[in-house]
């Protein structure tokens, strides 16, 4: 048991007993006397009791030792140099480990398999005998991942001894073996990770590209094209993927020409950027907006506008389509201007002159100064004229006489 439990179980039993003592007695002036009796043995025994931790250590190291003595194994040894290491008997517990890792080691090395080693070196992993339990458990993992030949058994090899150089390579080629059966650009990651330094290492390119060629065939489109002459510009299929890319384009401007349809250019223009048609499927979407614009600006609705948009992101008259539609929700509009009071945000319309924007700007800031203004005006504050009506009313009221014949 722990000392300082020790301390404090004898503390709570003494209080107990000292208070079924005093229960027991009847007596005021006895028990006034017990008490104090009673409460000077508790002082002195508590005072007694903590100022010897030294023997109560030397006891729990006793309890130790004993059990110890009795177990006769390593790991009893071992429990008790934990906190009595520098106890009398450190040095015989020191000395009993010893002579029990050598019988242990004679043991072991009779029956010869690595999991007696492997629990050699757990148990006396500071014996003298540390470093053959680990190189003969080396040589029956080598043997065993021989016999195998399996990147299982390489794998538990390397794990226990990792600085055989032969093994290291014979993990790898297993791993190059099970890169090149799955073939995907993950599994030659994975090797290129693991195996960095494997002669096997300038292949992997090669085979990645290799993948990312089928893969590119398989869909058949110009970015994944483009994405490969870019990642493996040195693969002998480069050259085959710019044309490859060429054709598809052509085929793709063709289908856009024959629909004459300002998504089709759009898609294109997104395909096949920088291509001799690319050009002239600007103009053409270009042309195709400006009719847009002109329908929109017939129909002059939110709705028109936002569609608009949606067509045309990008086209000469994108700001002004914006322009209108931000101006639907502001709080004051004119021509020129959209005004939204909340912060006093002001939308002038694209096009104006310098000097014309300055003139509008400023109209605009002095209209929502003046809201401001209404708007902090005291709500029982009178008018002139309400003033006067309130008198009239008030003298008719009172008197009577409110303009009418009598």
């Amino acid at each position: 048991m722990d000392p300082v439990q020790t301390i404090g179980i004898n503390i709570v039993s003494s209080i107990i007993a000292e208070l079924i003592i005093l229960l027991a007695i009847r007596n005021t002036g006895v028990r006034v006397i017990a008490t104090i009796i009673l409460l000077t043995a508790a002082v002195g025994f508590t005072w007694h009791t903590v100022t010897r931790p030294g023997a109560i250590h030397n006891e729990h190291c006793q309890t130790l030792w004993s059990r110890a003595e009795s177990e006769k194994t390593i790991s009893s040894y071992r429990e008790f140099l934990e906190p009595c290491g520098d106890d009398d008997f450190g040095a015989s517990a020191r000395t009993r480990i010893t002579d029990l890792c050598r019988a242990e080691w004679q043991r072991v090395s009779s029956q010869d398999n690595t999991a007696g080693y492997d629990g050699f070196r757990r148990e006396c992993s500071n014996s003298e005998f540390a470093p053959a339990a680990l190189a003969h458990a080396c040589d029956l993992r080598r043997q065993v991942a021989i016999e195998r030949n399996t990147l299982d058994s390489y794998s538990e090899f390397e794990r226990v001894c990792p600085q055989d150089a032969v093994a290291n390579a014979r993990v790898c080629e297993l791993r190059w073996e099970e890169a090149i059966q799955r073939d995907t650009i993950e599994g030659y990651r994975e090797f290129e990770n693991i195996c960095g330094n494997s002669t096997r290492i300038s292949e992997v390119s090669n085979k990645i590209c290799a993948v990312r060629w089928r893969e590119a065939l398989a869909r058949n489109d110009p970015p994944t094209y483009r994405g490969f002459q870019i990642d493996c510009a040195s693969s002998p299929y480069a050259a085959e993927a710019s044309a490859q890319a060429m054709q598809v384009c052509d085929r793709q401007w063709a289908a856009a020409s024959l629909q004459d349809n300002m998504q089709r250019y759009q898609e294109f223009q997104q395909s096949c950027p920088g291509t001799p048609h690319s050009v002239e499927a600007a103009e053409r979407i270009e042309r195709q907006c400006d009719r847009l614009w002109q329908r929109t600006r017939r129909s002059n609705t939110v709705a028109a506008y936002e569609s608009y948009l949606g067509y045309c992101p990008n086209n000469t008259h994108t700001v002004e389509a914006r322009f209108q539609v931000s101006r639907s929700s502001a709080d004051k509009t004119t021509r020129d201007y959209a005004l939204f009071y909340e912060g006093c945000r002001i939308l002038v319309r694209p096009g104006l002159s310098p000097d014309r924007q300055q003139d509008v700007t400023t109209e605009a800031s002095r209209e929502c100064q003046r809201h401001s203004e209404r708007n902090n005006r005291p709500q029982n504050r009178r008018s002139l004229g309400d003033t006067i009506l309130a008198v009239v009313v008030g003298y008719c009221t009172i008197t009577g006489d409110c303009g009418g014949q009598r």
